[in-house]
């Protein structure tokens, strides 16, 4: 027995902008890029010091070639408290850039939230729109006069369901899951920017930094992740070793990636938001809609009252039945068109009714 597909509600913009590229490959290169600097940190060599000052016979009998690898030891793991910058022996480095695998590991469990929130919008909205794919599926292999009444139930319960959620509340459920996937990503592109980088998180300074880092040697182009720093031990005798922070150069390399990558997002999500926002608000894209899938003219002045009548939550369940049975959808926009003749021609009556009676009235009084 052939296994019936489960409704999906289509999603109106660029879904591949946040069903995939968010959703999955944004998740996936956050999770691939934590894991790459843990290893690096706790696995790896993350620096290599050499000392500044000279071998001596006393010095290396002092100090054997292990005391200096333990010494390069705690010049990692005692970050905060021995490293200096190379042009400052007086000034501190910043002990964050060791844990941009911890961010990047919460980045992405930001991004697992986001999905998880993405797919119970999908679940919920969806859970009330199946009623009408799926009674449009038993239905369209029905005679037209048979299948006459469950037309008319459909047209009732879009009235109902708008009269309920109000015309629009799809289209507000959509802007909002738009919105908050343009926020999750400029808020993480500010707290990198905030804690590692502070020349900018962007597509602009990504490519600039790799750049630098693949033409000529350099101190890196983020002034929070220096490659190169002294390590000063301040005993009998003085010790420094200069040293090359092999875990800040590979994490510069990571986030000037990561900058483009969330640059390009961004863009391509602003660039959905407007053209969901414009498309639905034009009345041009509204007929361009309806003469495309319902194959026949429609009056502009029909097309702005259809719009109103029926706001994006009609056009999206519409849109839905068409997707199952073109006849269907026909016959559905049909009777939601006689509806709103009905309903106007009744405001109608009721207007030229209420004018009769105040116009009795103003004649009793004079």
């Amino acid at each position: 027995m052939p296994r019936i597909p489960k409704f999906k509600l289509l999603f109106f913009g660029n879904n591949h902008i946040y069903d995939h590229w968010c959703n999955n490959l944004t998740t996936s290169i956050l999770l691939a890029f934590a894991l790459i600097l843990f290893i690096k940190n706790h696995n790896g060599t993350p620096i290599k010091c050499v000392s500044r000052i000279p071998y001596s016979a006393q010095f290396a009998t002092t100090y054997n070639r292990s005391a200096i690898e333990i010494l390069k030891s705690k010049c990692w793991k005692m970050f905060e408290n021995n490293l200096y910058l190379i042009d400052n022996k007086e000034l501190k480095i910043s002990e964050y850039g060791k844990f941009g695998d911890f961010l990047m590991l919460i980045s992405a469990m930001q991004f697992v939230i986001v999905r998880y929130m993405f797919k119970n919008f999908e679940a919920k909205i969806g859970s009330s729109l199946s009623y009408y794919w799926k009674t449009t599926k038993k239905i369209k292999n029905v005679a037209m006069e048979k299948r006459a009444e469950k037309v008319k139930r459909m047209s009732r319960k879009i009235i109902k369901y708008n009269t309920i959620k109000g015309p629009n509340e799809l289209f507000y459920s959509f802007i909002t899951v738009k919105f908050l996937y343009l926020a999750l990503l400029t808020w993480q592109s500010f707290a990198f920017n905030f804690l590692f980088i502070s020349e900018g998180f962007h597509g602009i300074w990504g490519f600039k930094a790799l750049y630098q880092l693949c033409s000529l040697p350099s101190n890196g182009s983020a002034s929070l992740l220096p490659h190169q720093a002294i390590c000063r031990f301040d005993g009998h005798p003085h010790l420094y070793f200069s040293c090359f922070l092999e875990f800040n150069a590979l994490s510069e390399i990571l986030y000037a990636l990561l900058s483009i990558w969330m640059t390009f997002m961004i863009v391509m999500i602003i660039l959905d938001i407007v053209k969901f926002v414009w498309n639905n608000g034009q009345d041009l894209y509204v007929k361009k809609f309806l003469n495309e899938t319902y194959n026949f003219g429609i009056s502009d002045s029909r097309i702005e009252r259809m719009k109103n009548y029926l706001g994006f939550n009609g056009f999206v369940i519409i849109k839905i039945v068409f997707d199952v049975s073109e006849s269907v959808s026909h016959e559905l926009i049909q009777m939601m068109a006689l509806n709103e003749i009905a309903i106007r021609y009744q405001e109608e009556d009721d207007d030229i009714m209420l004018l009769d009676r105040n116009s009795f009235r103003y004649r009793l009084q004079n």
